[in-house]
């Protein structure tokens, strides 16, 4: 069992630490250390040789996939009023719950068909 002085202990040690006598190279090489506050701020993808390049450009794009910069992008390339925006959020889960609705009907015909309805 963890006493609360050891919790409270643990969540002040800060991540980083800056000493006060640096230099500015210490500075930089610090400050890769700093945790970004935004996922999307820091992809990037290390191109070890030209072999690994194709595979390094397919990470690039599936961490682009995975983080929906494109998704972003489109959505905010255009202003949205707020009820427009509420229709049009109600709209994509009605078609959301319709497809897996629909999903699952065509499983059970396939299990009935499978059982020889």
């Amino acid at each position: 069992m963890v006493s609360a002085h050891e919790l409270v202990s643990r969540a002040a040690k800060p991540r980083f630490e800056i000493d006060i006598f640096t230099t500015i190279n210490d500075l930089k090489r610090q400050a890769g250390n700093i945790p970004s506050a935004d996922p999307k701020s820091s992809l990037s993808v290390k191109v070890r040789s030209p072999e690994t390049l194709g595979l390094s450009l397919k990470n690039l794009q599936r961490l682009v996939a995975r983080n929906r910069i494109a998704v972003d992008l489109r959505e905010q390339r255009y202003y949205v009023r707020p009820g427009r925006k509420k229709r049009l959020e109600r709209a994509q889960k009605h078609r959301q719950l319709f497809k897996q609705g629909f999903k699952r009907l065509l499983g059970v015909v396939k299990d009935a068909k499978r059982k020889g309805y």
